[in-house]
């Protein structure tokens, strides 16, 4: 069983800040962050989705409410729903390619 947020295919952009707030990390930084957050953990680090194009930006799934109001550094995006901002996160099917 799968959480009713997650696209059956392809990928859905969520709202940031109901099921989930997001933080991203770009490139080569943010695929090195999640392999480390696998080794700590000893390999379930929790839900990140990791873009394959572009940015290659890592972003990984915490919970919501919980970005907001507190210092990053500068090379963390914050997605969330804090007052005045509305963000939206890519969210892919667990199956198969999705561009």
């Amino acid at each position: 069983m799968t959480a009713d947020w997650i696209p059956e295919y392809g990928f859905h952009l969520r709202k940031a800040g109901v099921q989930f707030d997001a933080i991203r990390v770009d490139g080569d930084a943010g695929r090195r962050l999640a392999d480390l957050m696998e080794e700590l953990v000893g390999g379930e680090p929790g839900p990140v989705v990791s873009e394959s194009n572009g940015r290659r930006g890592v972003y990984f799934l915490v919970p919501p409410g919980s970005t907001a109001g507190r210092p990053w550094p500068r090379e963390v995006t914050t997605f969330n729903s804090a007052t005045g901002r509305i963000s939206y996160v890519p969210v892919p099917a667990l199956g198969g390619d999705t561009w």
